[in-house]
């Protein structure tokens, strides 16, 4: 076990027991924050007989007991670690990115999709079918920072809320636009602006 020092503060009294490798180093009491330096006595007493020996001394000279054992040291309180804080907007935005992936990912493996000249995937499209809710010209036009109502404008058809979160101030909503074929496209709001969008299969 290590050695301690006895150390008195000199501003407040708090009295206090150092260890021996803090010797010639600068501290601060943890009563009242003030510095001292820690010194080396020239005497200790026996823990066993009480008798004044010297601070050097590993064999009393007065019971003759191996001084191996010392008291326990006052703990020193242990040092603050600080912490990287996550932002609550990078939280919101990596969140909502994840949910919006596994999203995107789960609706493409569920479609089948054919391509056309140009390369772009494309779902079959049924003899005689609907409409398309929306299609990929609509989806050009749409842009990052505009409104819900905005995007609804432009499609011509409101959307499906798909996933909500609230924290930090932060609303978070994605809607998506299905076709009968299967494709669609989704976009993400935060706080009424649109932040992403993506589509797969629009005609």
């Amino acid at each position: 076990m290590a050695e301690l020092i006895h150390q008195k503060c000199a501003k407040c009294g708090h009295e206090m027991n150092v260890p021996a490798h803090y010797a010639g180093t600068e501290q601060k009491c943890r009563s009242c924050g003030a510095s001292f330096t820690v010194g080396l006595p020239d005497t200790k007493k026996c823990p066993y007989c009480a008798e004044e020996i010297k601070y050097a001394a590993r064999v009393c000279r007065h019971c003759g007991r191996a001084l191996d054992v010392v008291e326990v040291a006052e703990q020193p309180a242990p040092a603050k670690t600080s912490r990287t804080s996550v932002s609550p907007v990078a939280a919101i935005v990596v969140i909502s990115l994840a949910a919006f992936a596994v999203w995107f990912v789960v609706t493409q493996m569920s479609s089948r999709s054919t391509s056309t000249p140009d390369g772009r995937f494309v779902m079959p499209q049924a003899i005689a079918a609907p409409a398309p809710v929306v299609t990929k010209a609509e989806y050009d036009q749409i842009r990052e920072g505009m409104t819900y109502d905005q995007v609804v404008r432009i499609i011509g058809a409101p959307g499906d809320e798909q996933s909500r979160t609230d924290l930090a101030g932060f609303t978070t909503v994605m809607y998506a636009w299905m076709n009968s074929n299967g494709s669609n496209m989704n976009a993400m709001f935060q706080n009424g602006e649109l932040v992403s969008k993506a589509q797969f299969g629009l005609p």
